[in-house]
């Protein structure tokens, strides 16, 4: 299943409980506005982060500093870029 779709069921269960809790509609429109641009945000992050991976290795390796897949940062981008899309590492 995509991360989509999770936070998509993640949504409607939330919504369901919350309904169930005597929240509003007022209320529960609120957080799926929330919810909606937090997903849609979600992807140009997503994009952001990679392109930023991708030129530090890119600029570690044109100057020979080193194994750039070795750095704290690059491999906790990676890890958070595999979280995100689903991959394994």
């Amino acid at each position: 299943m995509s991360v989509e779709a999770d936070k998509l069921f993640a949504a409607i269960e939330y919504a369901v409980i919350a309904r169930c809790h005597g929240y509003s509609r007022g209320e529960l429109d609120s957080t799926k506005v929330h919810l909606v641009r937090i997903v849609s945000e979600r992807a140009e992050l997503l994009d952001a982060l990679q392109q930023f991976v991708d030129e530090k290795v890119d600029y570690m390796r044109i100057n020979h500093l080193g194994d750039p897949e070795q750095t704290h940062t690059v491999k906790v981008a990676r890890a958070a870029i595999a979280k995100a899309t689903g991959e394994r590492q």
